[in-house]
């Protein structure tokens, strides 16, 4: 008597089981060849880029020549006042007057005779300069030129006197603002740390394209 040959479940669930692991596989491995692929990607994309950027970077030099165009470079203008006083018993006018007077000092710094140091290999430019100045043109600034007092004690012929004794106040207030900013040593120091400020900003200026750039300024070292 024959018999049909029932299938073997558990057989043909171990294959299942076989198949399904191994597209578990397939896709794993197929998930990490992509991962890999893209890693090289953005790795030569990103070391072509370097090598680029470097190549770039390697051709670009410094220069100042900006700064070597200019003789002089104005750093700082300081502004003082000064209150003259005459009292009657100063002149023979007998006039009483305080007039306050405005000046103005520039202070400069020598670029023709400063030195240019440049490494281009280390990115470094040294700007070594003489001491800050105060130039001759210095000014009185007579639209802020204030009477502050007059009294010419009822005097007939006090216009001419008055006129006279105002050029005289505009003389002594010229000597004073001056002889003050000169002898300053504060103004001179603000003067210095201008100078560098300026100095540093307009070398980096002319080399935008370089990146990290040092800058050093040594003021008052010729």
């Amino acid at each position: 008597m024959a018999y049909n040959k029932l299938p073997d479940n558990r057989i043909s669930a171990n294959a299942l089981a076989l198949q399904r692991s191994k597209r578990r596989a397939n896709r794993f491995f197929l998930f990490a060849f992509l991962i890999v692929v893209i890693f090289l990607m953005v790795f030569l994309f990103s070391y072509v880029e370097a090598k680029n950027n470097r190549k770039v970077e390697t051709n670009i030099e410094i220069t100042v020549s900006g700064l070597e165009g200019h003789s002089e470079l104005e750093v700082l203008t300081i502004k003082a006042s000064e209150v003259i006083v005459d009292s009657a018993s100063d002149n023979p006018q007998k006039i009483d007057a305080w007039t306050e007077c405005t000046g103005s000092g520039v202070f400069i710094l020598d670029i023709a005779n400063s030195e240019f140091l440049i490494d281009q290999a280390r990115r470094r430019v040294i700007v070594r300069t003489p001491d800050v100045v105060l130039s001759d043109n210095f000014t009185l600034d007579y639209g802020e030129t204030r009477e502050l007092f007059f009294n010419n004690n009822w005097s007939d012929d006090s216009y001419s006197e008055g006129a006279d004794l105002a050029e005289s106040h505009l003389k002594r207030a010229y000597t004073k603002i001056l002889d003050t900013i000169a002898n300053n040593p504060y103004y001179y120091e603000t003067a210095r740390s201008s100078a560098e400020r300026i100095v540093s900003s307009l070398v980096r200026g002319f080399n935008r394209d370089v990146k990290d750039l040092d800058v050093v300024v040594e003021i008052g070292a010729l």
